[in-house]
């Protein structure tokens, strides 16, 4: 008797609590998507809208005149332009060089590897401006200064650490099974991590990406 009580109890509670986190969820969210939701609302804001006493919650008469006023800066295009092509060239070399760094590091057995994973991660955290001086004299005498690439190669050498950092994590967890059925059917290595770990590795390369 005893027991059919708690289990009915332990059943009742059960839709309670998952509203309860669904709840949580929601606000959660909400506060932090607040500041990007008040940003928007003050790009789309009139000028009088936004400097009235008391303050409008709700643009009456939104505008786009500030976006027409930023993306009509040709100034602002080409930094947009070589924002986009950095980072996305960044982004690739780092994934392309972090993942297969990190799949070694967490597949094979060596000495000291926990040592080299703090080398790696102590990188990251060095200053990047006490380089900029002797940055800037090497770029100058290699030929690469106002260049993509001068500041592709320095993005790269601070990301590319944390980058195998994560990944490493990530490759870890997937169990080795899957590699060891890939190749009895056939694979080599590189086909093994490139058809079955790295697609189930996506939330952590996702994860890499955004951050």
């Amino acid at each position: 008797m005893a027991s059919a009580t708690t289990t009915k109890g332990a059943t009742s509670r059960g839709p309670l609590n998952l509203i309860l986190f669904y709840v949580f969820l929601a606000l959660f969210v909400l506060v932090s998507l607040f500041p990007l939701l008040w940003v928007f609302r003050m790009s789309i804001t009139t000028k009088s809208d936004l400097l009235a006493s008391p303050m409008v919650t709700l643009t009456a008469s939104p505008s786009a005149t500030s976006y027409s006023t930023v993306f009509g800066n040709p100034d602002f295009r080409k930094a947009l332009v070589n924002s986009t092509i950095v980072a996305g060239s960044t982004t690739v070399i780092c994934l392309f060089f972090g993942a297969i760094c990190a799949y070694a590091i967490a597949r094979l057995r060596f000495r000291f590897k926990s040592s080299v994973m703090t080398l790696i991660l102590a990188i990251s955290f060095f200053p990047a401006v006490a380089i900029i001086a002797p940055l800037f004299i090497q770029f100058t005498a290699v030929g690469i200064i106002n260049t993509y690439w001068a500041m592709i190669i320095p993005d790269t050498v601070f990301a590319l650490p944390l980058t195998i950092w994560i990944l490493v994590a990530f490759f870890k967890e997937l169990p080795r099974d899957l590699e060891e059925a890939a190749r009895v059917d056939g694979a080599t290595t590189i086909q093994a991590f490139r058809m079955v770990i790295v697609p189930l590795a996506a939330p952590g390369v996702f994860t890499t990406v955004t951050g």
